[in-house]
């Protein structure tokens, strides 16, 4: 009976020690990989494109499935601008240019054309006819884009806007006017008010004598008389300058391609590596279970002795 409790509690215990320098081998091993995990997230780690390319593979993995993969496909390609046929708006809307108001005109169109380099082209002879580039995007990734911004002359904005019409498919417009007529009288009543009062002053500067007190006060009216005149000339070449000059907002798009499935290859690298920290892992448990089972080896020889000498033992 104490041959069976001891070695019941000799099993005991060496179960404990395993579970605790498992669960401690586990925690460091953990922290391995919490660390490098890290150091991965850093953009000037050299292994990012590694992981990344782990996190697409374990994300082609759970969606393998073909129909799976289909209905994504079709769900990008919906999402995707230009996929879906576009209804037809005809040719873009061409304001009249008026004489009799000073208007200030704005155009945002949106374009789906079928060749990106043969726009390009086009704007090339187009923009120098009608006025000047004020910015330019564009973009060959994925299905490529153009926006730019150009300037045109009122008077010839509906030649460019008909020409527009050429490049493909008006998918969206928006043109808005600004109405400057209200502001050009104002500024233009200010200037005249200040050519009025330059010239009396000037008028009642001439009259003054050279000894007068007057002469510093005189002159600083005159010349406040003349910054305001300067002002006023300057907000009307502004608004001169809007409404000579109108702004057109282009952006084409092309139609979304549907991209045949591609053929992910995994990286069997990670396979071999992952076999390898698994043979490593147990190697590191071994070096901690050899001491543990030797001494429960030694202990169970011991007791194979001890026990049978206790009970040879006279009694009292």
């Amino acid at each position: 009976m104490k041959k069976k409790i001891l070695i019941t509690s000799g099993l005991v215990a060496a179960i404990v020690i395993v579970a605790l320098t498992f669960n401690r081998a586990a925690n460091n091993f953990r922290q391995i990989k919490l660390g490098e995990f890290k150091k991965s997230e850093s953009p000037a780690s050299a292994t990012a494109e590694e992981d990344s390319d782990e996190i697409r593979l374990n994300a082609a993995t759970a969606t393998a499935a073909p129909l799976a993969g289909s209905r994504r496909e079709k769900d990008v390609a919906k999402n995707q601008q230009g996929h879906e046929p576009l209804l037809p708006l005809g040719p873009v809307f061409k304001p009249a240019v008026s004489s009799e108001r000073r208007l200030e005109y704005r155009a945002n169109l949106t374009y789906q054309i079928a060749d990106l380099k043969a726009a390009r082209a086009f704007f090339n002879q187009w923009i120098p006819r009608y006025g000047f580039l004020q910015s330019e995007t564009a973009s060959a990734h994925d299905n490529g884009y153009l926006t730019l911004t150009v300037k045109v002359r009122s008077s010839g904005l509906y030649a460019a806007l008909a020409e527009l019409d050429a490049i493909g498919t008006l998918a969206a417009e928006n043109i808005s006017v600004v109405d400057h007529t209200e502001n050009a009288v104002y500024q233009q009543m200010l200037a005249e008010r200040e050519q009025i009062r330059l010239r009396r002053r000037a008028t009642a500067a001439a009259q003054n004598s050279a000894a007068s007190r007057n002469w510093q006060a005189t002159e600083n009216l005159l010349a406040a008389s003349e910054d305001k005149e300067l002002q006023t000339r300057i907000a009307d070449w502004r608004i001169n300058d809007r409404v000579q000059w109108a702004t057109i907002t282009v952006q084409l798009t092309l139609p979304a391609a549907v991209k045949p499935a591609a053929i992910e290859v995994p990286l069997f690298q990670n396979a071999f590596v992952g076999v390898l920290n698994v043979l490593l892992q147990l190697l590191y448990l071994a070096i901690y279970l050899v001491p543990i089972a030797a001494l429960v080896w030694l202990g169970w020889r011991a007791s194979l002795r001890i026990i049978p000498a206790l009970r040879t033992m006279p009694r009292a």
